[in-house]
């Protein structure tokens, strides 16, 4: 169930959207232009409310604020041409799908599973959970830290023109596929590759499950998988180690 409520003004920010979603919905996100960017609740805020915040360049103008819509368990939030930011503050447990048509997208600490996208822009994803993200048909560079072992089949990774770099928790097992049609990849998983011309390929399990893990049930492989694939540009998949 969604409540939703909203208030206006022309004064930057000019709008601010808020209201209570449930863990287990999504929240999705399209912007025409202009930058999204996604945090958790602030500190002192209620768990379950979301909060939605345009930015303008109008000045003193009338604009047109994001519009929203909800459906069943999902919120749809989508900004025209009078928004060049938008703030995101998505709750606990809720997903998150955001997509900027010419902006870049950057999703920090929020709990639920994330998928974000931006054509002409840049993705940068820092979540305790899982991600998938991607750049194109223009320029623009994905980077993601996730710290999840246990994410439910593929996590996929793509750029068109432009780096992929991703940060995977150093004790998750997974099947990696990178593939890169100009450019180089590196990883310190301890995985080795193959290289035709320009184009470079690394496909192989990653695998931290001990004997005893394996006698007592767990996967040690088929379970999970990443697929980064880059038409031109380099590919980094990294050991995302806990700090001391």
């Amino acid at each position: 169930m969604l409540i939703l409520a909203g208030c206006g003004q022309s004064v930057q920010p000019f709008s601010t959207s808020f209201g209570v979603i449930q863990p287990g919905s999504t929240i999705v996100v399209r912007a025409l232009h202009g930058d999204i960017n996604v945090y958790k609740p602030e500190i002192g805020k209620p768990r379950n409310e979301f909060i939605i915040q345009a930015t303008g360049s109008k000045g003193g103008a009338a604009l047109v604020p994001p519009r929203m819509r909800s459906r069943e368990k999902t919120l749809f939030v989508s900004s025209g041409a009078d928004v060049n930011a938008l703030l995101v503050r998505v709750p606990s447990s809720v997903a998150l799908d955001a997509s900027s048509s010419a902006g870049d997208v950057n999703v920090t600490d929020i709990t639920g599973p994330v998928v974000a996208h931006a054509d002409r822009g840049e993705v940068k994803v820092m979540v305790p959970g899982y991600a998938q993200a991607s750049t194109g048909p223009a320029s623009g560079n994905v980077t993601v830290y996730m710290g999840s072992t246990n994410w439910p089949g593929t996590l996929h990774f793509s750029a068109r023109q432009g780096d992929v770099e991703v940060w995977i928790n150093a004790t998750a097992d997974f099947h990696a596929h990178m593939h890169s049609d100009q450019g180089t990849i590196f990883t310190d998983f301890g995985l080795r590759g193959t290289s035709q011309g320009q184009s470079e390929t690394i496909d192989g399990q990653v695998s931290n499950t001990t004997s005893d893990d394996s006698a007592a049930g767990t996967p040690k492989d088929g379970a999970h998988g990443i697929d980064i694939e880059v038409h031109n540009g380099s590919i980094r998949l990294l050991q995302l180690k806990p700090q001391m």
